[in-house]
């Protein structure tokens, strides 16, 4: 699990890394990764295999990277769907779920993706950590990106009832 082609600012990130009881191992060995790569981690739990709730420990790491006090987040649970699931719902958070690491380089490069989630029942550790480098590795490209990525912080932002919104994409792109 050898640190390879890492950023050369590496220690100038923080993360923040969570897991359920699920993922509790594999944050356990990407926190690992992380600090012998020279990054600053924030651990935000669980401690343990204690049957735990994966929302609140979304919640804490997504909260880090919204504020601005880390600069991304790794969460794993079983899947890592239910993480991002809980991790979108934070202002702010573009959580992207790999499995693979062309996924997770996508999911910088086009989507500026600032969390990554993976699944402790999906990866072992070797390809999570493959994973975990292509994500880190890789930077958003902007561009026609932007636009996009742009529109999704919108949706933060968006007011009303559900009903009301769906009328009004009915009547098409602005």
């Amino acid at each position: 699990l050898k640190c390879a082609q890492m950023p050369e600012d590496a220690a100038k990130h923080r993360i923040a890394v969570g897991a359920d009881h699920a993922g509790f191992h594999l944050k356990e060995t990407v926190k690992r990764f992380l600090l012998d790569a020279g990054y600053e981690v924030d651990d935000v739990g669980t401690s343990s295999e204690e049957s735990v709730d994966y929302p609140d420990f979304a919640r804490a790491a997504a909260e880090l990277v919204a504020s601005g006090h880390d600069r991304f987040g790794i969460l794993a649970c079983g899947t890592g769907i239910g993480m991002a699931m809980a991790a979108d719902k934070v202002s702010g958070i573009r959580a992207a779920n790999a499995s693979e690491p062309l996924t997770a380089r996508l999911s910088r490069e086009h989507n500026d993706a600032n969390v990554l989630t993976i699944g402790a029942r999906i990866l072992d550790d070797a390809k999570a950590i493959e994973v975990v480098r292509a994500f880190l590795a890789s930077d958003f490209a902007g561009g026609r990106h932007q636009r996009r990525v742009d529109k999704i912080s919108e949706l933060d932002h968006a007011h009303g009832e559900p009903a009301a919104r769906a009328a009004e994409v009915t009547k098409g792109p602005k």
